[in-house]
């Protein structure tokens, strides 16, 4: 699959969005005389279809408050090849988010993406900005007006929109989907948020935490990724759904919840993640596993692991460098 023919310009701004977990500053309360609409207040889970393969969700707002998120703050999101978000923009639009959804879809074709983001958007200057960035690359602005939502696309093709109204949220996504985001949003169509599977799921792993992804797969997902031999044999392969839940504070820790299909399976897959768990322990320096449990249910493996602060925050500051250079 090719990204510049399936993700059109506007997927530049907001991958600036995605890739800036930690650089937000808190968001501005709306003025007590003037009620805002419960719509606008949900969840940005809430704004996006049920259905999806994949879900990610990132308290932003935790994730700044936070002591590691604290550690690695820092400004100036920058578009490789257009520069910075705050010079292009006269503003940098993802220090107002306060929560981030991320969906892959169950769609025939080619995969879509949906984003959506939650704070005290003025849709004005974030459909100017996504204009800007958009003319900078070469694309034409094509600005309108969906219901309460101010969008702008490539005139020059299909491909991603960017659509968001008064208070939030922002909305990301491209033909049908997009169309099914804005209706969730709005209220006119089942969410995400209530989709049963992924419920379960985050129920599974005790809630969202700072970071939190359900993913519900179909058999053969594997061998998208590796050879098909070494997909049917490897454990991980068995895996049909799966729940992530990521704390940061009071320290750092993770819990993984894997689903398979029997005893055997389950067995298998228990081995294949203590291995793996031993490899990072051991290949990594400095260790940045503090505290590693595990243990098979019926149905599923659960993993449990303890960061060391420390560590973890040389490692991501050594990645953050080395990406720099």
């Amino acid at each position: 699959m090719s990204a510049g023919s399936t993700r059109p310009e506007l997927w530049i701004l907001f991958a600036a969005v995605v890739g800036a977990a930690w650089a937000f500053t808190r968001p501005h309360a709306p003025p007590a005389a003037e009620p805002v609409r419960p719509a606008r207040r949900a969840p940005a889970l809430a704004a996006l279809p049920p259905g999806a393969q994949l879900a990610m969700r990132v308290d932003l707002r935790q994730v700044r408050q936070s002591t590691l998120g604290a550690a690695l703050t820092g400004g100036g999101r920058e578009i490789s090849g257009l520069g910075r978000l705050s010079e292009i923009c006269g503003f940098d639009p993802t220090e107002q988010i306060e929560e981030l959804a991320i969906a892959l879809p169950e769609q025939r074709g080619e995969p879509a993406l949906g984003i959506v983001a939650t704070g005290d958007f003025d849709p004005e200057r974030i459909i100017d900005c996504a204009a800007k960035v958009l003319s900078r690359r070469g694309g034409t602005p094509a600005p309108s007006r969906i219901g309460e939502f101010s969008s702008v696309r490539d005139r020059a093709g299909s491909g991603a929109e960017v659509a968001v109204r008064a208070g939030g949220p922002v909305i990301v996504g491209e033909g049908a989907y997009f169309r099914a985001m804005l209706d969730a949003a709005d209220g006119r169509g089942a969410t995400l948020l209530g989709d049963e599977a992924h419920a379960t799921l985050r129920e599974a792993v005790s809630g969202h935490g700072a970071i939190g992804v359900t993913f519900v797969t179909r058999p053969g997902w594997l061998a998208r990724w590796v050879a098909e031999d070494e997909a049917l044999a490897a454990p991980l392969g068995a895996v049909r759904a799966g729940a992530l839940r990521i704390d940061l504070e009071p320290s750092p820790r993770a819990t993984l919840l894997l689903s398979c299909p029997a005893e055997v399976t389950c067995q298998a897959l228990a081995k294949w993640a203590e291995q793996l768990i031993g490899k990072v322990r051991s290949g990594v320096e400095p260790d940045p596993i503090s505290e590693a449990k595990l243990a098979v249910e019926p149905n599923a493996v659960r993993v449990q692991l303890g960061f060391d602060p420390g560590a973890v925050q040389k490692l991501v500051l050594g990645l953050l460098l080395e990406k720099g250079q």
